[in-house]
């Protein structure tokens, strides 16, 4: 069989024009493309072992690219995790045999990412298999803010990456070291997540970062952006100090702590109007209520559930890795 190592003209290696026009209604299924078929790899990407006994989620894995890494990581020797969309059962079905053909467990996830609970399963999947330290969508995800504010589609990238083994500085001190196995990814997330909520507040929502008509100001007024702002500083002091008490023996001091971070944070998305004052022609005060969702959905659903009696260890070299 042709595959991706043989030599092959490039100018002749794919189907070329003129095709016959297709249309589906959205989200579509690949089976019933014709003339051409779109090409995942299904015959030719054979692997060579590099993901040997690794675990992955894959997002839209019933076609397109999704589909084609779900069958490359698969016959490179991993367990997949397929996340679609139920309307797309019949691709997905057919991703599951090919990742099956391979040798590997394909685990079906179908279901919608904008829902929590979805996000949620997806994650819990991933671990049910021996995945580690991975929660909602891997790497980068994007949401919409037209979901909670506002009518424009406006989507914004989150970052939601948890690996195991972290490069940054650590609890003991602020050069970055190398942490195998990282008990507190989710400590690190809620303080990276709570620091794009004040650069989406500071570059976007409180300048005139956008096109904005002839004399248009930012979307939020100078006195609301500094109150948030001071806001901002208040819960993020509290919420390093109880990221730095999950490092101790839990006390009833430290459990204060986090209770008065999250209080601080919905202080701040109470101080949110209902809507702008001025022009927001990317609905950035949708951001800044979506970010902040994102920020208690993950504090509340992972970083707290994940706070140890005795306290996260690797970092501070306390525990084996």
């Amino acid at each position: 069989m042709t595959d991706q190592y043989t030599l092959q003209d490039p100018a002749t290696q794919y189907p070329g024009p003129e095709f016959e026009a297709q249309q589906q209604p959205a989200p579509g299924l690949a089976k019933d493309m014709t003339d051409p078929k779109p090409d995942h790899g299904e015959q030719t990407y054979r692997g060579t072992g590099r993901l040997t006994d690794r675990k992955a989620i894959v997002t839209g894995a019933d076609s397109g690219i999704g589909r084609a890494v779900a069958i490359a990581f698969a016959r490179e020797g991993a367990d997949v995790v397929l996340s679609y969309l139920p309307a797309e059962e019949d691709d997905a079905k057919e991703v599951v045999a090919l990742v099956e053909e391979a040798g590997r467990k394909a685990v079906a996830v179908p279901g919608d990412l904008l829902a929590w609970d979805v996000i949620t399963a997806v994650s819990e999947t991933y671990q049910s298999i021996g995945g580690r330290y991975i929660d909602t969508i891997t790497n980068v995800g994007c949401r919409n803010p037209t979901k909670i504010q506002g009518t424009r589609l406006s989507l914004y990238p989150v970052n939601l990456e948890i690996t195991p083994d972290t490069y940054a500085p650590t609890i003991k001190s602020w050069k970055a070291q190398v942490t195998v196995n990282n008990d507190a990814v989710f400590a690190r997330l809620v303080q990276s997540l709570w620091n794009d909520v004040a650069a989406s507040r500071r570059e976007s929502a409180c300048t005139t970062a956008d096109p904005t008509p002839a004399n248009g100001g930012a979307p939020l007024s100078e006195a609301l952006c500094q109150r948030l702002s001071e806001l901002w500083g208040s819960a993020d002091q509290k919420i390093n100090e109880c990221v730095r008490a999950a490092f101790l023996p839990t006390t009833p001091t430290a459990v204060a702590a986090c209770n008065l971070a999250r209080q601080r944070v919905v202080q701040y998305a109470a101080e949110l109007p209902a809507s702008p004052s001025g022009p927001d022609v990317a609905n950035r005060l949708g951001e800044q209520k979506t970010r902040l969702a994102t920020w208690l959905h993950v504090w509340d659903t992972r970083y707290i559930p994940s706070i140890q009696s005795q306290g996260f260890c690797r970092e501070t070299g306390k525990c084996d890795p």
